[in-house]
């Protein structure tokens, strides 16, 4: 059996309250960790699968005891991990469903940086009609781009927008996300499952299923989804030699939606 035995989920807000039930059914020898430092609100309760008797609790408490794992009740940084006796060698995947790119770059250098102990990260991001979910693993040589893990070349709005940062004081106000439909909520969740079935399967199950992969399985391996009522899009590995850094009014166009959502 891997010794790998411990999936990290940061975030504990809409998404991982409909990621968090489908894992454990899945993955029930994983020994899933919710980290998050936010409260559950009764606002909250419209499109987040929670109790109204855990109004108050930390989100991350409240998804742990109803499921049967275990949480950490603050906000995912470089050091969050070592500081609750938690090493890259004992991670499997990184989950990360927040609403801020500062988590999702660390969750991608963490990754990165921990290359030689095999962690994928695995993305999930929403509004209010769309969503999208992608992977990073840093031990496959076409996840690479110019040198860089490939959401980060795709996405370079990744590394650079500090908004919505929990962890900074500053950004207080910009704490409160966007509205978003929870079978949006929903989706995002599932597209983030069908990526970790797909990639990560072997080592989450167990040994009694474990298969090699053969390149045709690599190859055509789903990296992205994105997806809206009225469309699906597929990114696969073979696809990654295909992807242009955006033009600078592709990413002034980005920043402009931003302003306008």
């Amino acid at each position: 059996m891997n010794n790998k035995n411990h999936t990290i989920l940061i975030g504990a807000g809409g998404v991982s309250s409909y990621l968090v039930p489908a894992w454990r059914k899945t993955f029930p020898h994983d020994n899933l960790i919710i980290m998050d430092g936010d409260r559950l609100e009764k606002r909250n309760l419209d499109r987040q699968l929670f109790d109204s008797s855990a109004i108050g609790q930390y989100k991350a408490t409240a998804l742990a005891e109803k499921y049967g794992c275990k949480a950490i009740n603050e906000y995912f940084d470089s050091t969050s991990l070592s500081s609750n006796s938690l090493e890259p060698k004992d991670i499997n995947c990184v989950l990360c469903a927040v609403d801020n790119h500062v988590a999702r770059y660390e969750t991608i250098k963490f990754s990165h940086d921990n290359r030689s102990w095999d962690i994928s990260a695995i993305i999930g991001a929403n509004e209010y009609w769309t969503s999208q979910a992608y992977i990073f693993n840093p031990t496959i040589q076409e996840m690479y781009i110019d040198n860089k893990p490939w959401p980060l070349f795709k996405y370079p709005e990744i590394a650079t927008d500090k908004s919505h940062d929990p962890t900074n004081p500053s950004c207080v106000e910009q704490q409160e996300s966007d509205p978003q439909l929870a079978g949006v909520n929903m989706i995002t969740a599932s597209l983030m499952m069908q990526l970790a079935l797909r990639h990560t399967e072997q080592c989450l199950i167990g040994s009694d299923v474990f298969r090699e992969r053969t390149f045709a399985d690599l190859a055509y391996a789903p990296t992205e989804f994105q997806t809206t009522f009225g469309a699906t899009q597929t990114q696969q590995l073979i696809d990654h030699d295909k992807i242009k850094a955006p033009t600078i009014q592709e990413e002034k166009t980005r920043e402009d939606n931003l302003l306008l959502a």
